[in-house]
């Protein structure tokens, strides 16, 4: 019996290759222990090289895990639109597999902040004088509507600001406390 053959492209380099590394190891560690082949591409944290790597993969794995980060999730996604081949989702939060045949195995970015007013709430913070800034990605921007519906649904709306010149793709909250 061959062994399993288990392909990934992530981002041992560029900008999240902090992340890229964290999952390469990650999987090394159960290829290892399960004896499987695997094979990673650096996608060098560019969506079109990940959609390029993930769809090369694909032709020759047994199990193709997708990269970290919701822009080269979408970007893997779309080079496998239409085709049999299956994409494990383990790193993009905001994203949309059109046609694609992608398995979530994470939550996705809008969920996040789910409970944002409920937490306020009982930590005696006024939700009416919250702001949130969130970077200029899908994933930053998917973030912040899950936190300003968590609010919208106890009547508040806070501040929204995109700040383009965000590092990460995070959203903050920040509000003043009643009194």
């Amino acid at each position: 019996m061959r062994a399993l053959r288990v392909g990934a492209a992530l981002a041992l380099t560029g900008r999240d290759a902090p992340m890229g590394v964290q999952a390469a190891a990650g999987m090394r560690a159960f290829a290892r222990a399960r004896g499987a082949d695997l094979e990673i591409v650096d996608h060098m944290s560019e969506a079109g090289v990940a959609a390029r790597a993930v769809a090369a993969l694909a032709r020759r794995c047994d199990l193709l895990l997708g990269p970290y980060g919701s822009g080269a999730t979408r970007a893997a996604a779309a080079a496998l639109d239409g085709r049999p081949e299956v994409l494990w989702n383990h790193g993009g939060a905001a994203t949309d597999p059109g046609c694609a045949r992608v398995v979530d195995v994470i939550g996705p970015a809008h969920g996040y902040w789910a409970g944002l007013a409920d937490a306020l709430a009982r930590a005696g913070a006024d939700g009416a004088r919250t702001a949130h800034v969130h970077g200029p990605t899908g994933f930053g921007r998917a973030d912040a509507d899950g936190a300003l519906a968590s609010l919208a649904a106890r009547g508040r709306r806070p501040l929204t600001v995109s700040y383009t010149h965000l590092t990460l793709p995070t959203t903050l909250c920040m509000c003043r406390s009643r009194g």
